[in-house]
């Protein structure tokens, strides 16, 4: 099931008034954050900003170095892997 629609680089959730923005390469600091192929790892806020980061190669790994202030929801490729709500 798909999460929401993607026009362009940010994705508008369906039962959501957040957005998603694709995070950039030039905001990445791993080089393997920049070779295509891996997992797409979207966090959710508190606040209702929502980011969206592609080329994942580990993302548990990824996960646990988060800062996860406000964080409330975390999903890899579409699978809710984190929900402080729950």
């Amino acid at each position: 099931m798909a999460v929401g629609t993607q026009v362009g680089k940010r994705i508008i959730l369906n039962n959501k008034k957040n957005m998603c923005f694709y995070v950039g390469d030039d905001w990445r600091k791993n080089p393997k954050s920049l070779i295509p192929g891996g997992s797409e790892v979207m966090v959710m806020y508190s606040n209702h900003e929502c980011k969206v980061y592609d080329k994942i190669k580990n993302p548990k790994t990824y996960i646990d170095k988060f800062d996860m202030t406000g964080v409330i929801k975390i999903l890899v490729d579409e699978v809710e892997v984190y929900n402080k709500l729950n």
